[in-house]
Order: structure tokens, then sequence, then C-alpha cells
């Protein structure tokens, strides 16, 4: 059986409950009934798939049937080597599942390998969990008007892609949303919890693929979900679903093999934030609007900060508007005497005695620029309103030079050039999912 770390798990929706949470009849609940079979495994052959995620409790009247109805499953996927996880909502599951998820940690019984469901800004530096479960992942595609109609495949997709501030093509990735659980909780593996859409035209394989890479970028797995379309497509044996499901995992078996442990994020700025209450949206969307510049990124969490953390950067963004702890990190004055830049909110500006800094200049008309003993500090005149500015104020004040990589003509794309002992590697996701 694989390691809880190792889990490249898949979400398996069936049996009663499921059909019930559904609301499926007729076809719809068949279904559900044919995932249940024990021979609609055979498809995970020949892939790196090895644990499914299976409803086991939900406090409903349904879950006696459903736990009766998953036993034959169950042994089938023990017998091919498959781990199965149980997702409960109350309750306390039997011993013989190999792992739970769930929200809370006390719900697993001792020892059992625990997968705890959490949004990105709720998650906590104090989780005991082997693997946290991002509930608030978007699926990751460059976002379209989709118009309907009745038309040929190509009119059925016409779209207009959404723009942001730059003018480049929006995208929603999540690779931000995973770098941040795993600085809140570095011992656990981080899956993103992306779902298909239903509301849209089927995905491609390509789709599938990228919802993979969306989260492998940041060291992170897709927890693989297929929309209802594409489960039925499947369980009815057809070949273009059989197809996708050959090139998807196919493209899933080449992003695993390129995984390296201990990878570490190259950057050169660090956002510094507790990422939780009112802060939260700010700094959140200061990491995301970062990736968009294409603009390597750490995140710092204030209840996490040890002097390791800092190692390489040359610059710290402050995300937080207040100081809440009355004090400055030691760490991040030991970091402006090395020599690197604190951008921080105008809350901060008694945290430097004015007999320690000195002028030293002007930003824009947006910040004072001081002289902190080895270091520089750039204090902001007006609290920070919008994140996009905020970041782009950030990559200016650190200077170009210090870009970890560029890219040109890229809008559609997120990189990430990692770290593990001596080698690195640059790891380009392309959101249009195609050449």
């Amino acid at each position: 059986m694989p390691n809880a770390r190792d889990w490249i798990p898949m979400r398996w929706p069936c049996g009663p409950l499921d059909a019930a949470r559904a609301q499926a009849v007729g076809s719809a609940r068949a279904v559900y009934d044919a995932w249940l079979k024990p021979e609609s495994l055979a498809i995970l052959e020949h892939t790196p798939v090895n644990a499914i995620v299976i409803t086991w409790a939900a406090g409903a009247a349904d879950d006696a049937a459903q736990q009766r109805a998953l036993q034959p499953l169950i042994t089938a996927a023990r017998a091919r080597g498959i781990d199965v996880i149980g997702r409960i909502s109350t309750g306390t599951p039997p011993p013989g599942l190999n792992g739970i998820l769930c929200d809370k940690p006390g719900q697993a019984p001792a020892g059992t390998p625990v997968v705890l469901a959490r949004a990105a800004d709720a998650l906590t530096t104090t989780e005991d969990a082997a693997i946290v479960l991002l509930t608030d992942c978007l699926w990751p595609r460059i976002p379209v008007e989709w118009r309907g109609g009745t038309g040929d495949a190509a009119e059925r997709r016409a779209a207009n892609a959404a723009a942001g501030p730059t003018g480049a093509p929006w995208v929603d990735a999540n690779g931000w949303r995973l770098s941040l659980a795993r600085a809140k909780a570095p011992a656990a593996v981080c899956w993103s919890g992306a779902e298909p859409p239903e509301d849209a035209p089927p995905p491609r394989w390509e789709a599938y693929a990228l919802a993979v890479a969306d989260a492998a970028i940041a060291g992170g797995r897709w927890l693989i979900r297929l929309d209802a379309g594409l489960r039925a497509a499947l369980a009815a044996r057809q070949p273009s679903a059989l197809e996708l499901w050959k090139s998807f995992a196919s493209a899933l078996r080449r992003i695993e093999q390129l995984r390296q442990a201990g990878e570490r994020i190259e950057a050169r700025l660090g956002v510094l934030s507790h990422f939780t209450g009112e802060g939260a949206y700010m700094a959140g969307e200061t990491l995301n609007l970062a990736a968009r510049r294409h603009l390597p990124v750490r995140p710092l969490v204030r209840d996490r900060l040890a002097p390791d953390a800092l190692r390489d950067l040359k610059a710290v963004l402050w995300a937080d508007q207040r100081d809440s702890d009355g004090t400055l990190p030691p760490v991040l004055h030991e970091f402006i005497a090395r020599g690197g830049l604190a951008i921080v909110p105008p809350a901060l500006a008694s945290r430097f005695q004015a007999k320690d800094k000195i002028p030293g200049g002007a930003f824009e008309d947006r910040y004072d620029l001081y002289r902190v003993t080895a270091g520089r500090v750039a204090l902001a005149r007006k609290p920070w309103m919008d994140p996009f500015l905020l970041i782009t104020d950030a990559h200016l004040m650190l200077g170009r030079k210090h870009d970890v990589i560029r890219l040109w003509n890229a809008g559609s794309m997120n990189v990430q050039y990692t770290r593990a002992g001596s080698s690195g590697r640059v790891q380009l996701v392309n959101f249009a999912a195609r050449g």
C-alpha cells in the first residue's frame, strides 16, 4: 500500500448516498450504481492513481446503506493495491479505511491518516493532518463567457477571454493557494479541491491535465474529479471517453515522473502576513497577482516566521495593514540590518524610530524611502486599497535586476523556478491548454 504522502487521489462518487445527495434518478442514478461495482476500478489500470476517495458518512438516513454497498468496492480496491479514503461529515468511521477526509482531525481513529478539508485562509498553523485539501480552489482555466447555443462545437465554445488589470488574459490559478498552505502547514501534503464546472462545455483531456499541473507547480496534487458527463460516458465504455481518459492518464503519469522531493520555490520577494482575518484578502490577492506578473514570491506566515524563511530574499512586503503584535519580528530587523528592503504600511511608522532612519527620497507619491542600518524601508503614505498596485510597486522597488526569471508574450502562463539540492528547474503551465 502507498504511503499517505504518496497518494495520487481520485474522487469516486458512487452508491446510494452520493446518488441521493445529487438527486440522481433514472439513467443518472445508474451511473452511481455503475461506479459502485468492483469492475469499475479497471479504468485505474496503467495509471498512477493509487487512492480513491469515497463518501462514507454524511449523517443521513442513507449512511448505513452506503456503507454496506461499499464493501465489495473496498475489497476489490485493496486487492488492486489501491487505498480507500472515506469522506465523513459526522460520526467515527471504522478503522478499516486507509484514510479519513474530514473537517475535524479528531474524527479519525488513532493512527489513521487524515485529509483535512479547509479553505486556504481558514487553515491555521496548528493543524495536525497528513494532508490538507483546499476547498476554495478554482477550476484552473482562462475564464470565458460561454454563450451556449445549438451550433457546432466551435460556435458553442465561442467566448471572450476575461482580461485582468494588465490587459492580458486572466487566469484562474491555484498555485498561490497551495504555496500558502504549504507555508502554514509545512509538514502536510497539499491537495487542490478544484472541481470541473458542470454548466460549461465538457472539459477536454488537456483541461484535466491542467488541473494536475496547476497543483504540481506549487508542489501539490489535484484530487481528481471527473465531470458528470465523463463519468457517465466511462461507465458506458464509450470509445471517445476511454480515449480521453487514456490521454489524461498519460499526462498524469508524466507530471508525476517529473516530481522532485524537497523542492523549494526560488524567490527574492517575501509576503509577510497572518493570512487570516481582515488581512487575508489583501495578502492572498497579493500572492495571486504576483503570479500574474510572473514574480515568484514566498509566503511568510507570521506565526511560523523563522530566520531560514527569509533566506535569499531581497525584499519583504508586510501585507497586513496593522501591527497586531506591537513589535516587529526580530528576524525582520535582522533582515533589514543585512541590507534587505522592507515594504511596510503606514501603521508601522512608529516601529522605526526617527533616529534610526535616514530619509532617502520617495517612490512615486506613495512611499517614503529610508535608510535603516544597512537596509532600506519603504513606508507607505496611505493604507493599501489595491493589491494589483501594491504588488506592482513592490516589484518595481525590488528592481528587475532581482527577477528570478523573465518571460515575454506569456500572458496565459504561470511560472515557477524551484531548487532541490544543487539542481533547479523551471516549470511553465500554459492555461490556454495548447502549444
